[in-house]
């Protein structure tokens, strides 16, 4: 990997140095003419979301273009994602898929979630559910959240056994602490059901109250968020089970509910952050 992408990529996210997004982009061009794939990829991203220069959705396909010449896969996937949106190029699904796969069949996570989803949704390809399990489980495993609760929700849907729920749980359960807002709220609805692990309310309570990360526990909405009307991020339901559950709680198990809603929220506020942007992610490191 080269010295110039090198110093581009401690610019771009302030390692070492002051953040400066136009000295990363200079070093990133330089590498780049030089055929650094990931500096060619990172480029593209900038342009693509505007960052440091003006949005130019043409000049990201070209940066991607040039990155996936010789099969790089998260420049696979970032094309596939231009052709999809038809950013930069007419609108293309077949073409999208080709790429996906593409990047999918070399392990990149991403893409072989979205090839689950194309078999999910019968997008250019027959629906096919098992097809679907079968890329959401290989993206899954590599910890990818968005895989795991597909993954998840197949596995509750077709469930016929106890042995099918616990599954179902354990990939709620690692999406959920990733901050996925529907994993946490069909967590809780397992805790709260039973089904795949002991019936514990608490647990269900904690995992509702934090699917509604723009309320606070008892239904409020928090200084400085949203108030009724306004736009939020969560899931809906979660309220009402939430308060539901807490019908069923003792004083002190409602308080050690809170307590621990309360600390785990905070300990997904990074990675929910983290996690806010996809593009972020598109980023070579």
């Amino acid at each position: 990997m080269s010295a110039r992408y090198n110093l581009g990529y401690m610019y771009a996210q302030g390692y070492g140095v002051k953040q400066d997004i136009e000295e990363a982009l200079k070093w990133y061009t330089r590498a780049a003419k030089k055929g650094n794939e990931k500096a060619q990829l990172n480029i593209g991203a900038l342009y693509a979301e505007g960052v440091g220069v003006e949005r130019n959705d043409i000049e990201a396909v070209e940066w991607y273009r040039k990155a996936s010449k010789d099969g790089y896969d998260k420049a696979l996937y970032n094309l596939a994602l231009m052709y999809l949106q038809g950013r930069g190029v007419p609108k293309d699904v077949k073409e999208a898929e080709k790429l996906i796969r593409d990047a999918a069949v070399q392990g990149y996570s991403r893409a072989q979630y979205y090839l689950g989803i194309f078999y999910l949704k019968g997008m250019e390809l027959k629906k096919d559910i098992t097809e679907a399990r079968f890329w959401f489980q290989k993206s899954a495993r590599q910890g990818y959240a968005k895989a795991q609760y597909q993954l998840a929700k197949i596995t509750m849907e077709e469930a016929t056994g106890e042995g099918d729920f616990t599954e179902a749980f354990t990939w709620f359960f690692h999406a959920a602490e990733q901050g996925h807002q529907k994993a946490q709220y069909y967590l809780g609805t397992l805790y709260a059901t039973g089904k795949g692990i002991k019936v514990d309310n608490v647990n269900a309570y904690c995992w509702f109250s934090v699917a509604m990360p723009n309320e606070s526990r008892d239904g409020e909405p928090k200084k400085g968020e949203p108030r009724k009307g306004e736009p939020r991020i969560g899931v809906p339901r979660a309220e009402a089970a939430m308060k539901k559950i807490k019908k069923d709680l003792s004083a002190n198990e409602l308080s050690e509910a809170i307590k621990a809603a309360e600390e785990l929220s905070d300990n997904l506020r990074d990675i929910e952050e983290k996690n806010k942007s996809d593009s972020a992610e598109m980023i070579a490191d």
